[in-house]
């Protein structure tokens, strides 16, 4: 005996068994898409296999460094994620090796520019100074011309010049002076500084102060330009 489903080739579908035939190939071709699809699937579930246990190995590995004046906390596996998301702790004192200082030295003064051959009207009335301690800067000796009196605010920024963040700011009030000697301003809350970090303070209400036109101090510049710095003392609390 002969099969018919096995002998049949008319394309037919009136003719006896044609029906038959191309309902077997079209349940033959369902049936290898859905085996094609499934391996498709079974793939993507394996390649996102990785990527969640890279997540889940991330997440207890930290690094914790300083950062200005700052504890930061950094996951180990995302070093360069963006600053807004990484959790920072602010030290009062300064940081060091990734962790708040707690204890301080008496302050002493890291940067005495006492080279002076004129006084003149400074643009801006700000000097930038590196600090070579970590720590807490707690006193600036500025020599202004106070002939007349004058008022203003001091104020310290992070970084040099005055367009950086603002660490602190507080007014004073200078009673009529001549000579133009040192004005000790003590800062009502210490600001923390970083080794290596530079920083601006800023006397507006003056507009005149001594200085030098000869570049003595190589750690900042003035408002009047980058070979001329003013008269001041800067003092830090050392700390660890």
């Amino acid at each position: 005996m002969v099969s018919g489903a096995l002998v049949h080739c008319s394309d037919d579908p009136a003719s006896p068994g044609g029906g038959t035939a191309d309902a077997e190939a079209d349940v033959a071709s369902s049936s290898d898409s859905s085996t094609t699809d499934g391996d498709f699937a079974d793939t993507n579930a394996a390649d996102a296999t990785p990527a969640d246990a890279n997540a889940e190995a991330c997440a207890p590995t930290t690094i914790f460094s300083c950062e200005f004046h700052y504890r930061a906390e950094r996951q180990a596996c995302t070093p360069d994620a963006p600053d807004a998301s990484i959790p920072r702790t602010a030290c009062p004192k300064g940081c060091t090796g990734g962790a708040c200082n707690t204890t301080c030295d008496p302050a002493t003064t890291i940067v005495d520019q006492s080279t002076t051959n004129d006084h003149l009207v400074v643009v801006g009335q700000w000097q930038s100074f590196t600090s070579t301690t970590t720590g807490v800067l707690e006193k600036i000796d500025i020599r202004p011309n106070a002939f007349g009196g004058i008022a203003g605010n001091l104020i310290v920024y992070l970084g040099e010049g005055v367009s950086g963040p603002v660490l602190q700011t507080q007014a004073y009030s200078i009673a009529s002076v001549s000579g133009g000697p040192y004005q000790e301003f003590t800062l009502t809350a210490g600001v923390p500084v970083q080794t290596g970090q530079k920083y601006t303070w800023q006397l507006t209400g003056a507009t005149d102060f001594y200085l030098s036109t000869n570049n003595p101090y190589a750690g900042g510049i003035s408002g009047a330009g980058a070979s001329t710095d003013l008269v001041f003392r800067a003092h830090v609390a050392a700390c660890r």
